[in-house]
């Protein structure tokens, strides 16, 4: 029992020591494998930094691929042929009507929405200013005159009238061609016309030449010029001269209208160059004019805001005390209905006064808009002192 028990209590530690140098071989494989591990090199750091170079170098190379197009559009040599630089210079011509077009529609369009903005909400408050001030008994010309209120004049240009059309060009090739086909025919007519009468044949046939004509005319013709009496020569000096005349007179009708288009080319590119400076002087004005009215909607309706205040303290003073006539007024109401007249005249006085004369700002415009800003400005610094 003795040897049992002490082999069972051997076999426990034997499994142990067994599971202990298991453990430390291990710890010992761990060991060497991290000490044969390759370190990371300066290199592989660096190649893991590099996708944000690469990006960037990718953002350059797209930034030089959008710069591209536009460097090939510069570089595309300008017109020479005078119906290209006419060309060129009636889609420039077009181009500037367009803009001037569209710098008049949008200031038509600012002007467009103070009228309506000024019919549906400032016309009810000033009709109601124009009430008070005749409750009490102060009845003068007012900005409302038969339930109406004044609307600033505004002319703009009109680019209609002063469009510059450019005329049609042509290079004058079907021209010269028909012209040249009818001196070729002229020239056959001669040449027949002078072998006929050296030939003793009539100058008018009365049917169509036959061949042996033919022959005998082209034969005249090369015996004229010392060839002998041949008539493929002659044919050959009657074909070669009529195409000569033919070409001359192609060529001659083409330069004369090259020449031509040459001249009107300059004519038209230094016309189209005052007109597109002329337009933009009229989109100044226009720009010019569209932020006058931009002002003016901001600045009446600041009126707007003051008036319906005054409006409704005057009405509330006019309920509490009671009276109807301006002299038994207490002397806040009386002076709250002079600064509601005093806004009422500078309302009028800026809604009377021109924006606009044959698309230029007015200079009263800029003054009573001016004029406007300080009196509404010091109406609110009085509100807040």
């Amino acid at each position: 029992m003795a040897e049992e028990i002490r082999k069972e209590t051997q076999e426990p530690r034997e499994e142990v020591e067994a599971m202990k140098e298991a453990q430390e071989g291990t710890t010992e494989n761990a060991a060497e494998t991290e000490e044969f591990a390759p370190e990371e090199s300066p290199e592989e750091n660096a190649a893991e930094e590099t996708p944000s170079e690469e990006t960037a170098s990718e953002e350059e190379e797209e930034n030089t691929k959008e710069e591209e197009p536009a460097a090939a559009q510069s570089s595309v040599p300008a017109p020479t042929l005078p119906e290209e630089r006419i060309q060129a210079a009636k889609e420039k011509v077009a181009e500037a009507n367009r803009e001037i077009q569209s710098y008049v529609d949008k200031a038509r369009k600012e002007f467009q929405q103070f009228e309506k903005y000024e019919k549906s909400e400032l016309l009810p408050v000033l009709e109601e200013s124009c009430e008070i001030l005749t409750k009490v008994g102060i009845e003068e010309e007012l900005p409302v005159v038969e339930g109406k209120a004044q609307l600033p004049k505004l002319e703009l240009e009109n680019p209609e009238e002063e469009r510059l059309e450019i005329p049609a060009v042509s290079s004058g090739k079907g021209g010269a061609f028909f012209w040249a086909l009818l001196g070729g025919v002229a020239t056959l007519a001669g040449w027949y016309a002078f072998a006929a009468e050296r030939a003793g044949l009539p100058l008018i046939p009365k049917q169509l030449p036959q061949m042996p004509q033919l022959e005998k005319l082209s034969a005249t013709i090369a015996d004229l010029f010392g060839q002998g009496a041949h008539a493929p020569v002659g044919a050959a000096i009657i074909i070669g001269s009529t195409l000569v005349v033919m070409w001359i007179i192609y060529m001659v009708i083409v330069a004369v209208r090259r020449s031509h288009n040459q001249r009107l080319a300059e004519e038209v590119e230094k016309q189209a160059e005052e007109y597109c400076e002329r337009l933009d002087e009229c989109k100044a004005k226009m720009n010019a004019v569209e932020e006058q009215v931009k002002n003016l909607d901001n600045t009446v309706h600041k009126y707007e805001v003051l008036l319906k205040e005054m409006n409704a303290g005057i009405n509330r003073a006019l309920y509490i005390e009671e009276v109807s006539s301006f002299d038994e007024l207490h002397d806040k109401t009386k002076e709250q209905i002079e600064r509601l007249k005093t806004l009422l005249e500078e309302i009028e006085k800026l809604l009377e006064t021109p924006i606009a004369r044959s698309g230029e700002l007015t200079p009263e415009s800029v003054e009573t808009l001016r004029e406007a800003k300080r009196m509404i400005n010091d109406e609110i610094l009085r509100l807040y002192s």
